[in-house]
């Protein structure tokens, strides 16, 4: 009888093994909080300050300088030409017509003096043609051709900076 009341016992009573659940949560618990503690208070000290936020007053002063630059209004060289592409799409050919003027800071007639108008127009027909019928369409890649004439032209024009590009006039025919 007293062998069957100790197997009775054991079989109730649950035999533990190892460490409870609850001291499991708590290391884990532990362990994340010391974690997130090092990221937050030590990391930084080991990381290199980020050099686009820390400029010399020079830099500083040069950077207000062009921004007082921009906000002024430049000289407008309206092209005499408007520029005719055909551009391919997926669907056949789409027949653009197109009218450019550049902006720069000094005076327009100073850059039609300059005798590189053929350069000039020879450019924007070639950049211009060279795009598709969907590029030239999106507003956003418009925004990129201008980008990529002004640093084109601006290898031609000397002293003289374009400092913008304008599409006054943009027609699609498809």
């Amino acid at each position: 009888m007293a062998d069957e009341t100790e197997e009775l016992e054991e079989q109730e009573a649950p035999k533990k093994s190892g460490m409870s659940m609850k001291a499991i949560i708590g290391i884990i618990a532990g362990v994340i909080v010391l974690q997130v503690a090092v990221v937050v208070f030590v990391l930084p000290s080991f990381m290199e300050p980020d050099q686009l936020t820390e400029q010399t007053e020079g830099e500083e002063e040069e950077e207000n300088a062009e921004e007082e630059e921009s906000e002024e209004p430049g000289y407008i060289h309206q092209l005499d030409k408007e520029y005719t592409i055909n551009a391919y799409r997926s669907k056949g050919f789409a027949l653009f017509e197109v009218a450019v003027e550049l902006e720069s800071m000094d005076d327009a007639a100073a850059l039609g003096e300059m005798n590189i108008m053929p350069l000039v127009n020879s450019r924007i027909t070639k950049i211009v043609g060279s795009k598709t019928a969907d590029e030239l369409q999106d507003p956003m890649m418009r925004d990129s051709i201008a980008a990529e004439l002004i640093e084109d032209l601006n290898q031609y024009t000397g002293e003289i900076k374009i400092r913008n590009l304008f599409f006054p006039k943009f027609v699609v025919q498809q």
